[in-house]
């Protein structure tokens, strides 16, 4: 598949291009399997577009808590200024968790 057909090529292209460098606080992480709705559990319907994505093809639970450790982390490291809990989010993340597809920070 090329580069320019993988659905996540918009969002990569916007981390890569469009934010700037530098401070260590901005980060991107892209899931194995993951779906749009992958962090909101139940589903929600009332988009009216689940139907639209593609199925999940990881555990839905293990995503769901993946996606909540990390923004928990991200939230105690940059914006409540917790330094001591960055190491542990840089360590989950740069892990080799088959969850993990890519993550870049800058």
């Amino acid at each position: 598949m090329g580069e320019a057909k993988k659905p996540t090529t918009p969002i990569t292209r916007t981390f890569q291009e469009a934010i700037t460098g530098g401070r260590g606080d901005s980060y991107l992480l892209l899931l194995e399997g993951a779906n749009h709705f992958s962090v909101s559990h139940p589903k929600d319907y009332t988009t009216g577009r689940p139907f639209l994505d593609l199925e999940a093809t990881q555990p839905e639970a293990e995503l769901r808590n993946l996606i909540a450790e990390a923004i928990s982390l991200f939230i105690d490291a940059h914006v409540r200024n917790q330094t001591t809990v960055l190491e542990g989010l840089n360590q989950i993340l740069a892990s080799n968790n088959s969850l993990i597809a890519s993550f870049e920070q800058k």
